[in-house]
């Protein structure tokens, strides 16, 4: 309809048109819309970069808002846009912030945790937390406080400790710091061992009877592990501390006005 009402407004105007003016009113309608399909692919191109077209006042209040450097407002006047991620309801600089703050990835942690080497549902009632509530706040379907964190840093500091402890035992030829370790509730020992069926039943033969001397032929072998099970354990710690500071910080959630 637009494009049928220029049309006519053409015709009209090229027959009142002398050839010396038709040809300045060509021209000028040339130009008129150049400029026309100029600015609609600005527009395009903001909106498929998520860009809003500069606007001074509107540049200055977000600046101020949003506390940003100052700068910021002659490079938005040079590209002629604002991001628009500024006038997004909720958006906040901390938010932002956290995305691309990634020190540890969860899914490295997860597969640490998925290993079973440590029995969360015994962690889980050392920290008294609510039933399942360590497993459930994995798969995301509950959150941790910060004095949840604390907890499970607690307690991921003792197994941490008698890991180091049971590494010196074994050097030591320590057998009864060794079952301590190895008799702790929260010890998978089987998962320890990697797998290894026979040393993990030697190991338990112990439980049932003590005198049964500890199988110390395996030292290099239980070595490794231990020392593989420490590093794993300061991963999961740090990851805590991690998220006890960012998870449950508190984000300004900035109005509108």
């Amino acid at each position: 309809m637009i494009y049928l009402m220029l049309l006519f407004y053409f015709v009209q105007i090229y027959e009142k048109l002398s050839n010396h003016n038709l040809i300045i009113f060509l021209f000028s309608y040339y130009f008129f819309f150049l400029t026309c399909y100029r600015y609609i692919l600005f527009l395009y191109i903001c909106k498929k970069f998520n860009k809003m077209v500069f606007d001074e006042f509107k540049a200055t209040e977000i600046i101020e808002k949003f506390g940003l450097p100052k700068a910021k407002l002659a490079i938005w006047r040079s590209r002629n846009a604002i991001p628009n991620k500024y006038f997004n309801e909720g958006y906040s600089p901390v938010n932002e912030l956290l995305k691309s703050f990634k020190i540890i990835d969860f899914s490295f942690i997860l597969s640490l945790i998925n290993s079973k080497k440590i029995k969360l549902s015994v962690i889980n009632n050392e920290c008294g937390f609510s039933s399942n509530k360590v497993q459930r706040a994995i798969k995301r379907q509950t959150k941790l406080t910060y004095n949840d964190y604390m907890a499970l840093i607690y307690e991921g500091n003792n197994l941490k400790k008698i890991t180091q402890q049971a590494i010196q035992a074994l050097l030591d030829r320590d057998k009864d710091t060794l079952m301590d370790f190895f008799n702790h509730k929260a010890i998978h020992i089987l998962a320890i061992c990697n797998g290894n069926i026979s040393l993990a039943n030697k190991i338990k033969t112990i439980r049932y009877y003590p005198k049964t001397p500890f199988p110390f032929e395996y030292a290099f072998e239980l070595d490794k592990y231990l020392n593989i099970l420490l590093l794993e354990l300061k991963f999961i710690i740090v990851y805590l501390h991690f998220r006890a500071e960012f998870d449950t910080i508190h984000v300004h959630k900035y109005s509108k006005q």
